[in-house]
């Protein structure tokens, strides 16, 4: 049939558009078959512009349309991992699943994902159900392999300060993990069956191009701690910031989150349709894991941490909150693309009903959200200690410049400044004290002492030094570009 004969059939479906004939393979899409018209194999319709007469960039492309059965030589050669896995799990029905398995798992799922979401699976009825299938397994995976760090990782604490949790939180990870472990292997055995009927039975046999490392090793033993390392700047400081960005990150969960447990399934839900977001787990998550980063890059292996094992129990305690805040993001992922929403999706059905959305909620609130505030609360006085230890501090008082008032600008580069630092400092007006931190609080302790030209900051060494450069600046007054190098971060959105 020609470009002719195409408009004669097809009529007013496809107009105004202009229909090609493809001139290329296909790079990237499966046929969106829920929601347009088919057209004869080798043929695609474009939107043109009307008023250029031009067509847009990607119909300069070749053909965008992947036909299913070449999608299925694609796919046959990605599943065999995934295949390989559901095999090697029905061998061993009884194994535990390590560590490595979770992670192999994961990796694979995720690299299917990617490949069916690369082709628009999610608007294909032949592939949208293995997609959601895979995307269960991965964040499935993903928890499992938490968990089965927490395990290993416990064996130095669980709680910081609450011995009382340490073996109620070791059967409740415990218990989740038998279940996500099952969980997995079901999930694993429909992926294989949704492979095997849409790329024939031949895949079932069929092995993957690289070898498996699926034994964890022996990690309860450790090596010798030999390295000796060297001092990466102002250690303490570092270590005293760290611990007041903790305390930071335990007020941050307390204003998002509820840390305790709740045994109704519906007061469960209400919790979670109200403070359960992904988007302030990620944002808890992410004042965590920069902590941890921080440690690792400048307080690990130094002699501070040598010398006072409270710094060493504080990384531990840090670590145990980012695995639990991960499995937070994680559960959330899992309630929000798998719950009970009117969806009749064959794939989603399928998933949910392994997974069983309100047992992930119980996951989710008595256990990822429960222990995550436990650690962060029983881990504060720990931080507090550390912040009073290695804080220098150091008292100034300070006179506004000539023309300088405290407005909102320069109240924000206080802020700025104790917020960069991390580390506690005051200030104060006549007889009031605020937080230098707040900005909201700088500015009415600035309001109510208009007339007083005189300010006195007491707090940690470091930001009282950039208060003071910030004030022989004029308190940024005269542009942001003349400020010293040391406070270039005040020049940052």
């Amino acid at each position: 049939m020609n470009v002719r004969g195409i408009l004669a059939h097809y009529g007013d479906a496809i107009a105004p558009r202009r229909v090609e004939q493809a001139g290329g393979r296909c790079k990237s899409m499966l046929p969106r078959g829920l929601k347009e018209c088919a057209l004869p194999l080798g043929w695609r319709t474009v939107i043109s512009d009307e008023e250029t007469g031009k067509l847009p960039p990607e119909a300069e492309e070749p053909d965008t349309v992947c036909s299913e059965e070449e999608f299925q030589g694609i796919l046959a050669e990605q599943m065999t991992g995934l295949v390989h896995l559901a095999n090697l799990v029905d061998r061993h029905p009884q194994a535990r699943l390590s560590r490595r398995f979770h992670a192999t798992l994961h990796e694979e799922a995720a690299d299917t994902a990617e490949l069916l979401e690369d082709y628009d699976a999610h608007y294909n009825r032949t592939f949208a159900v293995l997609l959601e299938l895979v995307i269960g397994l991965k964040l499935l995976s993903a928890a499992g392999h938490v968990l089965k760090t927490l395990q290993i990782r416990s064996a130095r604490s669980w709680v910081p300060g609450k011995d009382d949790l340490a073996a109620s939180a070791e059967e409740d990870v415990r218990g989740i993990l038998e279940q996500v472990d099952m969980a997995e292997r079901q999930l694993l055995q429909a992926v294989r069956d949704e492979s095997i009927r849409i790329c024939g039975a031949s895949l079932a046999t069929s092995e993957p191009a690289r070898s498996f490392i699926l034994q964890d090793s022996l990690h309860r033993k450790k090596l010798p701690h030999t390295a000796t390392g060297e001092e990466a700047g102002d250690v303490e400081g570092q270590v005293a910031s760290m611990a007041s960005q903790f305390v930071s990150a335990l007020k941050t969960f307390e204003e998002r989150f509820r840390g305790r447990r709740v045994e109704g399934v519906r007061e469960r839900w209400e919790i979670y349709e109200r403070v359960c977001q992904e988007q302030q787990a990620r944002f808890l998550g992410a004042k965590l894991e920069n902590i941890q980063s921080l440690y690792d890059t400048f307080v690990r292996n130094s002699a501070v941490e040598h010398k006072d094992p409270h710094v060493a129990d504080f990384r531990h305690a840090v670590g145990m909150a980012v695995l639990f805040s991960r499995l937070v993001t994680l559960f959330i992922q899992l309630l929000d693309h798998f719950s009970e929403d009117g969806r009749k999706d064959p794939g989603i059905e399928k998933v949910r009903s392994i997974v069983q959305p309100d047992r992930v909620l119980d996951w989710l609130i008595n256990v990822a959200l429960f222990y995550t505030h436990a650690i962060l609360e029983g881990g504060r006085p720990l931080a507090q200690e550390l912040i009073r230890k290695y804080t220098t501090t150091e008292t100034v008082e300070l006179e506004l410049p000539e023309g300088c008032v405290l407005h909102a600008r320069p109240a924000s580069m206080i802020a700025k400044i104790v917020a960069h630092h991390g580390t506690p400092v005051d200030m104060t007006m006549g007889s009031e004290t605020c937080y230098a931190g707040s900005l909201m609080k700088v500015i009415l302790l600035a309001g109510s002492h208009l007339d007083d030209r005189r300010v006195l900051f007491r707090g940690d060494r470091q930001p009282i030094r950039h208060i003071q450069l910030l004030f022989q600046h004029r308190l940024g007054e005269d542009g942001l570009e003349g400020l010293p190098e040391e406070l270039s971060y005040l020049r940052q959105a």
